[in-house]
């Protein structure tokens, strides 16, 4: 079994997808808890791993009252994004 591009793109756009899926997770609890988890060392690290994916569809989306969009359209960016450039490794014959 040996090293391939294409393992390692569609593992980084799943591990991207799942960060984002845990702090929608993670954003309800604090919404529920009142925001007493937002110092934890862990969840600064979600964020700061997650944020810049995020940050420009917020730019763009308006604000909206029930539900931050942002992070679904992140997910489907991300997604298109992987498959883009996994189409292209193939195409190309990268292993």
């Amino acid at each position: 079994m040996g090293f391939s591009w294409l393992q390692v793109i569609s593992a980084i756009g799943r591990f991207l997808t799942f960060m984002i899926v845990i702090r929608l997770l993670i954003e309800c609890v604090i919404a529920y808890t009142e925001g007493s988890m937002r110092k934890n060392n862990m969840i600064g690290f979600l964020y700061d791993i997650t944020e810049p994916f995020i940050k420009p569809f917020r730019r763009i989306l308006p604000p909206s009252v029930i539900i931050d969009s942002s992070p679904i359209f992140a997910i489907a960016m991300i997604q298109v994004c992987t498959m883009l450039v996994l189409n292209i490794l193939s195409t190309l014959g990268v292993p």
